[in-house]
């Protein structure tokens, strides 16, 4: 076996670990009545017609950034939610692409309240004038997608100097996310909380966090996998830190990890040989053949769950969860240690920067609704 083929046969050993045994999509996650439509009080809207995977709210009030959004996942769960009637902002590091998806989205599902802002994820100056800049335009924000990513790719490191996908990954999003903290409480209402959904990845099982060489330069020989599985698991960490200290604080801010499944999406570019994605991408009548046939789900298949937990009344008021196909999964033993999840938003803020957690739930532009007496 060539080292070419071998390399071949590990990605596909790895991909089929990730994909995990194999069950119907968007089955439905819970039984029970409908939820109250009160949920949905500050939009005026309705619980939208029973699917697969439960209700959806149609809102066309509720306002959502999705980083990543112009291609893959995120582009999918922008067309989704768009078509729910919701406000789109696509936070990409490529703003003509981000323009082009918005255009694009707009004319599919007739929802002229899709944009694209800048935002590169390998840059936390970046990410501060992105939250900076929405902040400016006054628009409340009632969800955020942490979706954008990089997987398995050569070493590289961000402006910052993280490993890149521990940057991108992980060190962005929590940057991001502390900055828009205070947007995302503001735009609770008593009847409704907000949302942050983190996109993880089953790959986290494989994952550990090594505080003394975060970014593969000291004892650790950098393996495209491991600092793949450490930014995936790193997600679902904070997104169990993020929970505890909401719910401490009472602070109505949900916040819930997932694994979208193995998707045929620009993240394969560094797993496969560059002739087949070349043949790949010439004819998309094979690049469907090609994705089943190594049991890739399509975008829109792997947004299903992201869909869900940033839209679905049934996740009203659940926080802290990983869930796969739209229904609760368990993620690995590290993944629910609090106390590395503690240290993990300690060290991530020092990094970066962020504000601490008090100073991050500030009003930025207005009185948060859900202080107001009832």
């Amino acid at each position: 076996m060539t080292r070419r083929s071998a390399c071949v046969a590990f990605n596909a050993a790895v991909l089929a670990a990730c994909l995990g045994p194999v069950s119907p999509l968007n089955a439905s996650p819970l039984s029970g009545d409908d939820p109250d439509q009160a949920l949905d009080q500050r939009a005026g809207g309705s619980v939208g017609e029973e699917s697969s995977a439960g209700p959806y709210v149609r809102s066309h009030e509720r306002h959502v950034v999705i980083t990543g959004g112009n291609s893959g996942i995120g582009k999918a769960t922008a067309v989704a939610l768009a078509g729910m009637g919701m406000h789109i902002t696509l936070a990409c590091r490529n703003q003509a692409r981000g323009n082009a998806a918005a255009a694009d989205i707009s004319e599919k599902t007739g929802n002229d309240s899709v944009r694209s802002m800048l935002c590169d994820l390998a840059s936390l100056r970046s990410v501060r004038e992105f939250a900076e800049n929405y902040q400016k335009t006054g628009r409340p924000l009632d969800v955020l997608v942490n979706n954008a990513g990089i997987m398995a790719c050569p070493q590289m490191f961000t402006e910052d100097g993280f490993e890149m996908q521990l940057g991108v990954n992980h060190m962005g999003h929590f940057l991001l996310t502390s900055l828009l903290l205070g947007t995302l409480a503001s735009s609770a209402t008593p009847g409704r909380r907000t949302r942050v959904v983190n996109v993880s990845s089953q790959a986290h099982q494989l994952g550990s966090i090594d505080f003394d060489d975060l970014n593969f330069q000291g004892k650790r020989k950098y393996g495209r996998w491991e600092a793949y599985a450490q930014s995936k698991l790193a997600n679902i960490l904070f997104t169990k830190e993020l929970t505890r200290r909401c719910a401490e604080r009472q602070v109505p801010i949900d916040a819930n990890a997932l694994h979208p499944g193995v998707v045929d999406t620009q993240l394969v570019r560094y797993l496969l040989p560059a002739q087949l994605l070349e043949a790949r991408d010439k004819d998309p009548t094979k690049s469907s053949a090609f994705a089943k046939f190594i049991g890739l789900r399509t975008p829109e298949e792997g947004s299903s769950t992201v869909v869900y937990l940033a839209s679905s009344p049934y996740v009203e008021g659940v926080s802290g969860g990983y869930y796969d196909d739209s229904k609760p999964a368990e993620p690995s033993k590290l993944a629910k240690d609090p106390d590395l999840a503690s240290r993990l938003w300690t060290v991530s803020q020092e990094l970066t920067s962020a504000p601490d957690f008090e100073t991050s739930l500030s009003v930025p532009t207005k009185t948060a609704l859900w202080l107001l007496p009832t």
